[in-house]
């Protein structure tokens, strides 16, 4: 199959795939999202530190302030007069022990346990079920904040059919789901992958970093979005695994850029980058361990973070660590592929931090950016990977063939007199049988003298491929130079030599098509266990006398000539 025909093929597929995903997306959309979601954002009355307010619209609404530890705040209201029977109540709620209540009565209740035991509450997407006549009762949330600075708004409160509690959130989100579990199996498969073929290659280090990456925020994709309800609805570990994941991303990154910036960047900027990402593991270990004693839950410490990261963001950005003129095209990739996930990154933690703690009330300050940001960051670093590992293969190929043209025979590509003494010298230190057949054309002065050196190594180039296709499996097959040539036959396929000879001469009577003169050569063989005590070389030379013997009885007019 030609090579145009494979690219062909391989862009109708690329181009059927993304057809099939996109219509796989809104097929899941379809079928997944519920029609009958009914919105409860009016008409709330909201008591915050013993002072009632009425709120008109409660999703997106801001507070005066951030809700810190132990204060409860509360949403109460009527349910609808159409309101489904045995529907559930859907809301979000950050780092709180939430309560419902249903005309007084607790029909729903998270975190107590958690809270009492100073364990992370954690935060996720609530479903209550609602009783079978709760159209028109009386519905009170209770939010009692578990951490400092929990949240200072409120996500969207909706009621739709028990059938669709789950579906109809993740369908809505189906992209965001898809690309976290793509960056999730990728990471995995990566990692996997590399770690084994580590054990017999090198040159991994980096791909296995990009799959560390997108394991990771591949991972934080799906807690903060909260898809990862998906596989579990344990609040506490869902958050946990967030904000570890969270942490731990710019270490792989870290230690990618250092490989691919090694020797190509002042030394400055090198131990700024070593600073940069020590400080992050440091940062990742030591909050890591606060969290799981229970003195200090991640949330406390994201702040801190988002200054590592805008700080670690901008050096990157202009000292020249991520880009120089230098820059190969692994380099732009990668350089291309740090700046876009930065620039999103960057304009997602202050969307973050502004919405949240500064009251902007004209945008859901819950919505991110980053799953396609990542994805995309993800796509770039293999591009980068792809390209350095196909420079890292043609470099390697590039000396590998240099290296095996040492020892090539340049007219015949036959192995070389270098090559030879290569294998003599491997004989000697084996203990094994192996033998030598040492062959002489006859007549290649006559030729050369008569017809010229480029009749002459014609007949070089005939002979070479003959004895190279009798000999295909038996032995290794050598020019020595001018008409001298060489088989040596490891102990394995002795008994193959007198076939290979017979072959040789069978051929040699049917291949002197347009040759001025018939293919002749004389031969002999000699082996080790024949010649006793003896090193490669003096086989070599006993099988040559033999050879010599056979030239002189040959009844052969191009010998004499």
């Amino acid at each position: 199959m030609s090579k145009k025909v494979n690219k062909i093929i391989s862009f109708t597929v690329t181009i059927a795939m993304i057809i099939l995903t996109f219509f796989f997306f809104n097929a899941t959309k379809d079928s997944g999202v519920s029609d009958l979601v009914m919105s409860l954002d009016n008409d709330w009355t909201l008591v915050v530190n013993g002072e009632t307010k009425h709120v008109p619209k409660i999703a997106g609404h801001i507070l005066p302030k951030t809700v810190d530890k132990d204060e409860v705040v509360v949403l109460e209201r009527k349910l609808p007069s159409n309101t489904f029977p045995r529907s559930v109540m859907r809301f979000k709620v950050y780092h709180s022990v939430v309560k419902v209540f249903e005309d007084e009565e607790l029909i729903y209740a998270y975190g107590d346990k958690l809270y009492e035991s100073n364990r992370i509450v954690g935060s996720g997407m609530h479903y209550v079920y609602l009783g079978p006549n709760s159209a028109g009762k009386r519905i009170r949330i209770s939010i009692q904040a578990t951490e400092d600075g929990a949240f200072s708004n409120f996500s969207p409160i909706d009621i739709l059919p028990s059938s669709y509690a789950n579906t109809d959130f993740f369908a809505s989100h189906a992209l965001a789901l898809f690309v976290g579990i793509f960056l999730i199996l990728f990471g995995l498969l990566s990692v996997v992958i590399c770690a084994v073929v580590s054990f017999f290659s090198t040159g991994y280090f980096r791909f296995q970093m990009i799959g560390l990456l997108s394991l990771s925020l591949g991972t934080w994709t799906l807690c903060y979005t909260k898809l990862i309800q998906v596989f579990s609805f344990n609040f506490s570990f869902n958050t946990t695994i967030e904000y570890f994941s969270l942490y731990m991303s710019p270490i792989p990154l870290g230690f990618l850029l250092m490989d691919m910036r090694r020797g190509q960047i002042k030394t400055w900027r090198w131990w700024g980058l070593v600073t940069l990402v020590a400080f992050g593991a440091c940062y990742a270990l030591v909050t890591s361990i606060l969290h799981f004693t229970n003195v200090l839950h991640f949330p406390q410490t994201l702040l801190p973070f988002h200054i590592y990261v805008g700080v670690a963001f901008l050096y990157m950005a202009f000292s020249g660590v991520v880009y120089s003129k230098k820059t190969d095209l692994s380099g732009k990739f990668l350089t291309w592929g740090v700046l876009s996930f930065g620039v999103v990154a960057f304009a997602d933690l202050i969307r973050y931090n502004v919405f949240k703690y500064l009251a902007i009330e004209s945008f859901r300050w819950d919505v991110t950016w980053i799953p396609l940001g990542t994805l995309s960051f993800v796509m770039l670093l293999v591009l980068s990977y792809l390209v350095y590992l196909y420079k890292l293969v043609a470099d390697r190929t590039e000396k590998e063939v240099l290296a095996a043209m040492v020892y090539i025979d340049s007219l015949t590509g036959l192995y070389n007199r270098a090559k030879c003494q290569q294998i003599f010298d491997v004989l000697d230190r084996s203990d094994g049988d192996f033998a030598i057949v040492s062959i002489d054309m006859n007549g290649l002065k006559y030729v050369n003298d008569k017809y010229g050196h480029s009749t002459g190594d014609r007949l070089i180039k005939v002979f070479a491929n003959i004895l190279r296709g009798s000999f295909e499996g038996v032995g290794a097959t050598i020019r020595m130079g001018g008409d001298e040539f060489v088989a040596i036959v490891r102990e394995e396929h002795l008994e193959d030599i007198d076939f290979a000879i017979n072959s040789m001469k069978d051929k040699m009577l049917v291949g002197k098509s347009g040759l001025p003169v018939p293919l002749e050569a004389a031969y002999g063989v000699a082996y080790r266990s024949e010649c006793g005590p003896m090193s490669a070389s003096g086989v070599y030379s006993a099988a040559d006398k033999k050879m010599y013997a056979m030239k002189v009885g040959m009844k052969s007019d191009l010998i004499r000539r």
